[in-house]
């Protein structure tokens, strides 16, 4: 507990702590077209007016006519490098408060304009426009602000070299109108939502890009060049503006919420009183003109789409994306290249599957999830090229009730943890960067803890970098340490014990036509990243070799397409053949609006440590054959579907997935999405179970039989712009059967031979119903009421009383009547928020 208190000390210190060529330009006639002349680096200026125009879908307020006109879009789908079909015109102007940005979208078919209504963030097939601006000018980061033709807005956060952040949310207005041959968007960017510095000369990176949804066409300006390696580097520059600040920036966002169970799911500890208010805070304050600190107090992420349900028959753990608000914001910074060394979904996690204490013990209920006391962020610029993000997060332990003799005791299953984080990155010139991190769990020590409960602290450390120019060429490298020790049979064989791991991509990775890169990763058996990260794989050391063939310009009856060739290899420590495979994706745009993508490849025969969970023998796999299809209909119709499918063969056994899914656009308000996947198993050898006896590992195989149905279903409605009705759906069922004389174990990585040791049934049968309902309405930017409804049923059979039901049947109809008799889990929240900003 000192541990975790000293490091909260530590980090609550350090938180305190291109260019336009323009005609002649006259303000009775308007304002000039400046499309920038060939090869010169292409620039954008903002002209200051003391009178803002009013922002309600109109470019006829007296500041835009003083503001200079910008064409020459290009495609950048399908036909890159062609001119846009239609001429889209931008216009930018600022005051003291705010940028503001008019963008004319001309249509020579006007009434095929359909605007179409949805919930923020989450923008319908229809036409939008995209504006990204780089306030830091470092050419690495930005931020993207897009609106559809029917108002919808939506932003992103940006990094070269990452993944967008779609979950980031700024205050910033928009308004639409359709008319004039064409539609027109205004926006209006406050500079307190652009994180700058007011130096001089002030200039921002700039780019918009627009998506004309009948001909699935996008559009931008300035082009961004398939040869490079970097989209925010390849920015216009913004140039005009002077004399404004960021303004305080200073924004507080309390809420209130009163949460109902109607019911609860048995062996849960959720609260059992009939209403439960509750409260919590958010404050985000601008520490300087590129430095912002983010709080939160008793956070509440009830209003989150609920993650849906799997059956995992893999060793890889289930990833599930970061969808909460306050962990979203910045984490572009917090980003590594390649090693997922911070995944902030451990951060509230439920507690892993308790184990009783003694001998005579059992779990019979564990409480769901933990709350988070509260957490503290600082991200942005420290410096001109040194940005920083510090994360710090106290979580509260966890409590499960164990019986045994006759009575229930209280006891930990997982306790206090701290989550700190720490990424200093400097730019070295362009969009290149090099980037340490330093990322800590710290736990408590409870008397009281299950043997389950996790008690270790562990620390990574790692240092990356980004190389990229104007050219094709990059390369990205990162190296790794943790906290480790030994396992029993290293430490036997006096093996050092060296917990470090490494990873690197070079080669062209852009370019028009032609791109080829080099990916290897090592990591040892004892580098570990998974208590604060995510961590796929370990003690493997691998190559990867892919080429791709681009051909971005229509021929024949395609649009565009890439045909790609792929090979890997990796060996353990050991010296086994873990990995290895080859294998050819072809992808097609049609011109008919249709995509498709084929793959097909196989594994070669090598020996798995992963289907023996890195036990001591692993499994030898034979070669692996398989083919892949992926096909798109014209997703700017108002019915559109999507079919995945999959086969494999490895001895015999056959793995088969087929997955329909469609998409109904009904109107202006109302979106429905359908999906079905059916998933077969036949025959395959897998790992069941490692039973211990006398010291000795014992790696219990058999043939599995496997059906898997899983329906989700998705529907928003949207009442009026802002207030959305959405609900998700799904019905998971799953079995898994064993021949009853098929239970063997590994004696050799090419053996399976009569079990030795004594083993019932895995026959399993698994069926879940999640329901999520939201009803969201954001009266003002980012103030927003919620209603929520949740369910959750879900069982084993044989689980349920009365059931008829055995193990390893399928039997959907026997498991939809068992679905009555589920006590299930029922969630209503109703939760406000509102912004204060000043």
């Amino acid at each position: 507990m000192r541990r975790v208190a000293l490091s909260l000390v530590v980090l609550l210190a350090a938180l305190g702590g291109a260019r336009a060529e323009r005609g002649p330009t006259s303000p009775t006639t308007g304002a000039a077209r400046a499309s920038g002349p060939a090869g010169a680096a292409p620039e954008l200026r903002a002209v200051r007016v003391p009178v803002p125009p009013k922002i309600d879908g109109r470019l006829d307020d007296p500041a835009w006519r003083v503001a200079p006109v910008y064409t020459g879009f290009r495609q950048k789908s399908p036909h890159e490098g062609a001119p846009a079909t239609e001429e889209t015109e931008v216009r930018v102007v600022y005051d003291d408060r705010a940028l503001y940005v008019g963008v004319f979208c001309r249509d020579r078919q006007p009434a095929t304009i359909r605007p179409r209504l949805g919930r923020r963030d989450s923008i319908p097939q229809s036409d939008w426009v995209a504006v990204a601006i780089d306030p830091y000018f470092d050419r690495k980061s930005a931020f993207s602000f897009v609106v559809n033709n029917a108002g919808v807005q939506s932003d992103v956060a940006m990094v070269d070299g990452g993944d967008d952040d779609y979950a980031w949310d700024g205050v910033w207005t928009a308004e639409v109108r359709i008319g004039g041959g064409g539609w027109t968007a205004e926006l209006r960017i406050p500079f307190a939502t652009l994180r700058f510095s007011p130096r001089a000369p002030l200039r921002f990176g700039v780019h918009v890009r627009r998506f004309l949804n009948r001909l699935q066409e996008t559009s931008e300006w300035p082009l961004i060049p398939a040869r490079s390696t970097s989209v925010v580097g390849n920015f216009a520059t913004l140039t005009g503006l002077h004399g404004i600040k960021p303004g305080l920036r200073l924004q507080m966002l309390p809420y209130g919420r009163l949460q109902w169970n109607p019911s609860y799911a048995e062996g849960s500890l959720a609260p059992r009183r009939a209403v439960q208010p509750n409260a919590g805070l958010d404050v985000k304050y601008g520490v300087t003109g590129q430095l912002t600190l983010d709080v939160t107090f008793n956070p509440d992420f009830g209003q989150v789409e609920v993650d849906p349900d799997v059956i995992n028959l893999t060793a890889v753990e289930t990833f599930y994306a970061e969808k909460r608000p306050f962990f979203t914001e910045g984490a572009e910074i917090l980003k590594t290249p390649l090693f997922n060394l911070l995944h902030t979904r451990r951060i509230g996690a439920p507690a892993p599957d308790p184990d009783p204490l003694r001998p005579d013990g059992s779990i019979v209920s564990v409480e769901s999830l933990p709350r988070i006391w509260g957490a503290a962020k600082l991200t942005g610029r420290l410096a001109p090229g040194t940005s920083i993000g510090l994360l710090s997060a106290l979580v509260d332990a966890t409590d499960a009730v164990e019986e045994a003799g006759g009575g229930r005791t209280t006891r930990a299953a997982a306790p206090l943890t701290h989550f700190g984080a720490l990424r200093l990155r400097q730019q070295l010139g362009g969009p290149s960067s090099a980037a340490v991190m330093l990322t800590m769990v710290q736990r408590a020590n409870p008397e009281n803890a299950l043997p389950s409960s996790p008690t270790a602290d562990h620390y990574v450390a790692a240092a990356d970098v980004d190389l990229r120019g104007a050219g094709p060429y990059s390369l990205t490298a990162q190296l790794a340490g943790s906290t480790g020790t030994c396992d029993e049979d290293r430490q036997e064989r006096h093996a050092a014990c060296v917990p470090v791991g490494g990873h690197f991509r070079v080669g062209r990775t852009g370019g028009e036509r032609l791109r080829v890169y080099l990916e290897g990763r090592f990591l040892s058996p004892d580098f570990s990243y998974n208590h604060a990260g995510y961590q796929p794989l370990r003690d493997v050391h691998q190559l990867y070799l892919q080429g791709t063939w681009r051909t971005p310009r229509p021929w024949w009856r395609a649009a565009a397409n890439e045909q790609t060739l792929y090979a890997w290899a990796g060996w353990n420590t050991a010296g086994d053949f873990a990995v290895g495979g080859v294998g050819h994706t072809s992808t097609w745009k049609w011109r008919s609006l249709w995509s498709t993508v084929f793959d097909w490849g196989t594994n070669v025969p090598r020996f798995d440590p992963l289907e023996t969970r890195y036990g001591r023998i692993p499994y030898h796999r034979q070669a692996a054959p398989w083919v892949y299809l992926y096909q798109t209909t014209n997703e700017s119709l108002w019915l559109s579907g999507r079919l995945e499918s999959w086969a494999a063969e490895e001895g015999g056994a056959w793995d088969v997935k087929v997955g329909p899914l469609v998409t109904l656009l009904a109107g202006q308000r109302l979106q429905v999405q359908l999906g079905v996947a059916c998933f077969l198993l036949r025959n395959r050898e897998r790992w069941i179970d490692t039973v211990t006896v006398d010291h000795v590992e014992h790696y219990v195989f058999n043939r599995i039989h496997y059906d898997l149905l899983d329906a989700t279903l998705r529907v928003t409605g949207t009442i009026v712009r802002g207030l959305t009705a959405q609900f998700y759906g799904q019905l998971l069922h799953g079995a898994g059967r064993y021949p009853r004389d098929g239970y063997r174990e590994l004696t050799d990585p090419r053996t399976l031979a009569p079990l030795t040791v004594t083993y019932g049934t895995a026959d399993f049968t698994h069926t879940s119903l999640i329901a999520n309902l939201v009803l969201r309405w954001e009266y003002r930017p980012l103030s927003t009421i919620y209603l929520v409804w949740t369910h959750a049923s879900t069982f084993d059979a044989g689980d349920v009383k009365g059931s008829k039901q055995l193990p390893g049947t399928f039997g959907l109809g026997g498991a939809v009547r068992d679905l009555w008799h589920v006590t299930p889990g029922d969630v209503v929240m109703l939760k406000a928020a509102y912004l204060f900003q000043l």
